[in-house]
């Protein structure tokens, strides 16, 4: 139980950073953006690794797989300084998925 409970905190703290990048993103706030990219890859590894621990607790898969391709496209927009693409994946891939992530990991958490 403690493992979904962490993995639900690390959700929403991704989710935190990922505004917090799209914010400074819009204020064309390159460098603080990175500085928040640099926590926000750490905390999604923990994550990732909270939810790998956590899987047969859940009421439905989460699929790993899925963030690690997107997360090849962020690094991908970043070395092409393509902003306006990175702010997307952010928006629509990564913090829509914390979400998902989060409501799955609830869901779990009220069955178990």
């Amino acid at each position: 139980m403690e493992q979904l409970i962490q993995a639900k905190q690390g959700c929403k703290e991704v989710g935190l950073l990922v505004k917090s990048m799209i914010e400074h993103l819009e204020n064309k706030n390159i460098d603080e953006m990175f500085q928040v990219l640099v926590l926000m890859t750490h905390k999604m590894e923990q994550l990732i690794e909270e939810i790998s621990a956590c899987q047969t607790l859940l009421t439905q898969e989460i699929e790993i797989k899925a963030i690690n391709e997107v997360l090849g496209e962020i690094i991908e927009s970043v070395q092409n300084k393509d902003y306006v693409l990175l702010a997307d994946l952010l928006q629509y891939e990564i913090l829509e998925k914390m979400e998902e992530w989060h409501a799955i990991i609830e869901e779990s958490s009220m069955k178990n």
